[in-house]
């Protein structure tokens, strides 16, 4: 589990977590950027929070999975597609 900080309803495990609750407009310690939760995606801009958003669209305007673009940046989670598939076969 570990601590987290909530920006206006997205936990996310950046920074110097200290379970700390952000509104619009505060400021937060971290960089500026894109920020993805599965809750949402927030947008810090001048160490602000800047806006949060509850979806995330593809460059064709469809809606993303923001699990499984979390859960792909994970190099365990490749490893553990591959080992998946191979029991999958051998259980066929």
């Amino acid at each position: 589990m570990g601590m987290y900080d909530t920006y206006e309803g997205v936990q996310l495990k950046a920074g110097p977590c200290s379970m700390n609750n952000y509104e619009m407009g505060d400021r937060v310690e971290l960089h500026d950027g894109l920020y993805i939760g599965y809750e949402g995606v927030i947008v810090v801009g001048d160490g602000k929070l800047r806006g949060v958003y509850k979806t995330m669209t593809d460059k064709w305007g469809k809606k993303m999975n923001l699990y499984k673009v979390l859960n792909l940046s994970s190099p365990l989670v490749a490893v553990a597609e591959k080992i998946m598939k191979k029991y999958q076969k051998k259980k066929k």
